[in-house]
């Protein structure tokens, strides 16, 4: 199986920026959604929001798959002060995997306009047991099966506006009991 990378996913990406600056965010630990995730992140978009539906198409048409009803998509920030300071062992448990299922995928979409090199994101290719670096690049979606470990290559900023800024989204059918982390 392969990753899926794909870039200038959005003809309005500074829109779609700047609505996940003016979202309310919540910290991990008052999030509706409990997990594993360190930063911020908002509520799930509306699963009828073109953002949602321009993902969700772009990964059944990649991985050849159809009506996976269950989406969860949501701006997320991962920073230094949320991340590193607040767990200083974060780069030795940043790697996760987010469910086990055959049909399930998890991933990205950029939306820093000018990251530092190496603040993307690292996935282990279950099938070929090597790690895959994806550069952070402004307006870039990557995609990997959610049984795949991966974890964000490297957090910068200290705060909501100069944070590694993504939409992070999950993908699964509605049997598979989802596990997000």
């Amino acid at each position: 199986m392969d990753i899926l990378i794909k870039d200038n996913i959005f003809d309005n990406i500074d829109e779609i920026r700047q609505q996940g600056l003016s979202r309310k965010d919540y910290d991990y630990d008052d999030h509706p959604y409990s997990g594993g995730w360190k930063g911020y992140r908002t509520s799930d978009l509306d699963e009828k929001d073109v953002i949602v539906q321009k993902i969700v198409e772009m990964v059944e048409k990649f991985y050849d798959i159809s009506c996976c009803p269950f989406r969860r998509v949501a701006f997320h920030v991962t920073d230094i002060p949320s991340c590193i300071e607040k767990q200083p062992l974060f780069h030795n448990v940043k790697w996760h995997q987010d469910g086990n299922y055959p049909h399930s995928y998890a991933g990205v979409v950029y939306l820093h306009p000018n990251p530092p090199s190496n603040s993307g994101t690292s996935v282990l290719n279950g099938d070929k047991n090597e790690i895959i670096h994806a550069d952070n690049v402004y307006n870039r979606l990557v995609c990997w099966p959610s049984y795949w470990t991966h974890a964000p290559t490297n957090v910068f900023g200290n705060g909501i506006e100069t944070g590694r800024m993504t939409l992070v989204f999950f993908i699964h059918q509605p049997e598979e009991q989802f596990m997000q982390i």
